[in-house]
């Protein structure tokens, strides 16, 4: 036969397939007992009921998934059983494992997104809690069983009183501090701090005790320090925090008839079952018969049967084990019986470690004893310690202490460290260190993480939920919605097609003030007039003359033609610019027209053809060649000039080039007047009709922008029905991706 267990060393969670449907079938309320816990803690009891349904015949096993260290656990328990490991997870796989849940939370908490905050918002306190680093270790006891000893002996050194009779009369929580070199001492109460300045904590937690017990008995308005907690914060030796906060609290014993609310406080740690508090509860010896641990058990085995997270965190101490004497009874027999005493108050499986916490303290603190005390330590030496010479072997506490083989070989090897090492194995306080280390690490941190998952997965669960509702609800689009959609869009493009065609009308209301026009006309003409006088001062002109004349024209027409063309296309652009205002008020500036794209170039154009300069180069059209007699005075000798008073002269014929002035102005400047006065009539008469035709091309502008605006309207309200949709499903694909 043989059994596989495919396990989740994470979330604890298990698969049991059994090649015999009749022990699988037996095996089914074990396997729903048993799931969310370790499979550390089910093991044992799991294959010694596979032993009980056949008969102890031979069978093999194979385990799927649990780490190194519940491998080695597993292996070391039952070495005669043929076990098979598969995909054993490494502490980096699991580390990754960790941080993925660590991403997950990440995320939702920085979520902006409802459907992560509102599947977020019920676990914040919940991620809060379970990502704390502090862990509790509450010691709880009945009076006087040693618990301020094992804290002493825990922290190497003597500061807690171990007075008989109720001496802790608050709690005092012992703050491991690894970066300390020296412990300080602190009393809280009512908003105020006070810490030790002579460096006596010992003293220091005496006084405040008394005040503590003075306090109780007060009323709370009598009361001289309200909520009172003591505090000493340090190093402790040959401890591994693993990067926890610890903290010890040596809290008031539950059965002290004088302080009634001691059991309050020690039952909150038994059941605060969100931040798991490792327990150590102190047995004494020799009040195990008696009835002063029956009400505290008796709440433990509740707790046992109600929180199977606390199997491993409660841990039991029989402190005092050098009462015990071992030639009697040996050191199994005494914890049988211990065993025994628990499982009758319905503590099954309990973890057991035997210890002589006054050992272990005063091993510690040598230096410091009186010779009484010094003489005690003489006496554990030889009651604790084999001694090969006398064949004695000691009590031998490790061998009989919750610990895997591996861990007592590596506590063995601290034995030939040094005498205090040694010692401290002895006593049994290296080996309930060792054990407390090893749960912070394999049991606190998994437990931490398999609770961070299991609200990861809610939270995940909650947003796969809401995703899904959320895609139902946007297919829910009823017929009624399309068509009111579909009838607004309608009533949008009617209205659209209504205020296009008061803008193409608009276009021909447009008012042009054409006195401009008649104003250039006017220049025009005087400029002209000038000229026509000028020419005609004089019937003919040299060449150079007219050439001249002709320049000077010219100049006067190229001014009058950039003065209308400029007059012209700025009275256009304002026209145009007042009508887009208008248009855009019309629209609601759904559209917009920059007037300074506007075709101005037709108009200079057909200026430029309407009127031509006139060409110096035909003036040969219009000259002649003409001989004139000159008649010129001859220099004459002075005595004919003077006594007979006479004037010689002489007469010579001269060529020249003359134009015609007359023929010039005939054919070319009264036909140039009348042409561009016909022009400017025909602008100031057509202007508007001009406008139109030229930007024939802006009208066409404004229709297709009116288009374009009305197939955007159909396509808005066409899409409007699922835009939601698409935007949300985007969503909803990017919250999936996680």
């Amino acid at each position: 036969m043989k059994v596989i267990i495919d396990y989740d060393t994470v979330m604890f969670e298990f698969k049991i397939e059994c090649n015999d449907s009749t022990i699988q079938n037996s095996l089914k309320q074990t396997i729903k007992d048993n799931q969310g816990k370790r499979i550390t803690d089910w093991v044992k009891e799991f294959i010694k009921k596979v032993k009980e349904e056949t008969n102890n015949d031979p069978f093999a096993m194979k385990i799927i998934g649990c780490d190194l260290y519940e491998e080695q656990y597993i292996k070391e328990l039952f070495n005669e059983i043929n076990i098979e490991f598969e995909k054993t997870v490494d502490d980096k796989d699991i580390q990754d494992k960790y941080k993925a849940i660590d991403n997950f939370l990440e995320y939702a908490e920085k979520s902006k997104e409802d459907i992560v905050k509102n599947a977020l918002r019920p676990n914040i306190e919940n991620i809060k809690t379970h990502r704390s680093t502090i862990i509790e270790i509450p010691v709880i006891a009945t009076m006087s069983s040693g618990k301020s000893t094992l804290l002493n002996a825990l922290i190497g050194k003597d500061y807690l009183p171990e007075d008989t009779g109720a001496t802790t009369a608050t709690t005092c929580d012992i703050i491991v501090n690894n970066h300390l070199h020296n412990f300080i001492g602190k009393a809280i109460f009512d908003g105020k701090e006070e810490k030790n300045t002579n460096g006596n904590i010992s003293e220091f937690l005496k006084d405040w005790n008394l005040k503590a017990n003075e306090n109780i008995n007060d009323t709370n308005d009598e009361k001289k320090y309200p909520d009172l907690k003591l505090q000493i914060e340090g190093f402790i030796p040959n401890l591994n925090t693993s990067n926890f906060n610890l903290h010890f609290i040596d809290t008031p014993g539950p059965n002290s008839s004088q302080h009634s609310h001691h059991k309050e406080k020690t039952f909150s740690y038994l059941k605060d079952n969100q931040n798991l508090p490792i327990v150590l509860y102190v047995l004494d010896p020799e009040k195990m018969d008696s009835k002063d641990d029956d009400f505290t058990l008796d709440e433990i085995s509740k707790v046992f049967k109600n929180n199977n997270k606390s199997i491993d965190r409660i841990v039991f101490v029989y402190n005092k084990i050098d009462r015990e004497d071992i030639e009697e009874k040996s050191i199994k027999e005494i914890l049988n019986k211990v065993e025994s005493f628990l499982e009758r108050k319905g503590i099954k499986n309990a973890k057991i470690f035997p210890i002589s916490a006054q050992y272990a303290k005063f091993a510690q603190i040598e230096n410091n004893l009186t010779n009484k005390k010094k003489s005690d330590l003489r006496n554990y030496r030889d009651n604790f310690i084999h001694n090969i010479d006398d064949n004695y072997k000691g009590y031998q506490l490790l061998e009989y202490a919750p610990l895997t083989n591996s861990q007592r070989e590596q506590l063995r090897k601290t034995i030939t460290n040094g005498e205090l090492d040694s010692e401290l194995v002895y006593s049994g306080l290296a080996a309930l260190k060792l054990y407390l280390e090893d749960y912070i690490i394999n049991h606190h941190k998994k437990t931490q993480y398999k609770e961070l998952k299991t609200i990861a997965n809610k939270v995940y669960k909650q947003i796969e939920t809401s995703i899904q509702l959320e895609e139902e609800r946007l297919e829910e689009i009823t017929e009624g919605q399309k068509k009111e959609k579909e009838e607004n869009q309608k009533k949008d493009i009617a209205i659209l097609d209504k205020k296009k065609e008061e803008a193409i009308e608009d276009i021909n209301k447009i008012k042009v003030d054409k006195n401009f026009i008649e104003q250039k006309s006017r220049e025009f003409t005087m400029s002209f007039n000038d000229i026509k006088n000028k020419t005609f001062q004089r019937e003919e002109l040299s060449k150079n003359e007219a050439i001249k004349l002709i320049e000077e024209t010219n100049e006067v027409i190229k001014n009058m033609q950039i003065s209308i063309k400029t007059d012209l296309i700025s009275e256009m652009n304002n026209q145009l610019h007042k009508y887009l205002e208008n248009i855009k008020k019309i629209t609601k500036d759904k559209f917009s027209l920059d007037a300074n794209n506007i075709e101005i170039n037709a108009f200079n154009a057909e200026m430029e053809n309407s009127v031509n300069a006139i060409n110096i180069n035909q003036l040969h059209k219009y000259q002649e060649e003409k001989v004139e007699t000159i008649t010129r005075e001859i220099e004459s000798k002075w005595w004919i000039k003077r006594k007979l008073n006479w004037k010689v002269t002489e007469e010579h014929k001269v060529s020249k080039t003359i134009i015609k002035i007359v023929d010039l102005y005939r054919d070319t400047l009264e036909p140039y007047s009348k042409t561009f006065t016909i022009t400017l009539e025909d602008y100031k008469q057509n202007f508007i009709e001009k406008f139109c035709n030229i930007h024939d091309s802006f009208i066409n502008r404004i229709e297709t922008e009116f288009e374009n605006t009305k197939n955007n309207i159909f396509e808005k309200y066409t899409s409007s029905m699922s835009e939601d949709k698409i935007h949300k499903v985007m969503k909803l694909k990017e919250l999936k991706k996680f």
